[in-house]
């Protein structure tokens, strides 16, 4: 699902993390507030304007991502 988002925005940028792959990784996931994957942040301008826990279908996470991009100006 996580590989397919980038074909349904423009201008949105998407990147991924291993928390476990090395300690940096785990602490910065945990300072993010990151409990459980897959989680996924959302940001606009630098700020984070959402958040999804857990597994989505590809067109659920595209909805949940598009509800939440609305706002960012």
């Amino acid at each position: 699902v996580y590989e397919k988002l980038p074909e349904h925005f423009d201008n949105v940028g998407f990147y991924r993390m291993n928390m476990m792959k090395s300690i940096e990784n785990l602490r910065l996931a945990e300072g993010m507030g990151v409990e459980v994957t897959p989680t996924t942040k959302v940001f606009c301008g630098g700020s984070e304007v959402g958040e999804i826990v857990g597994y989505r279908s590809l067109d659920d996470a595209v909805a949940e991502i598009e509800t939440i991009i609305k706002e960012c100006p």
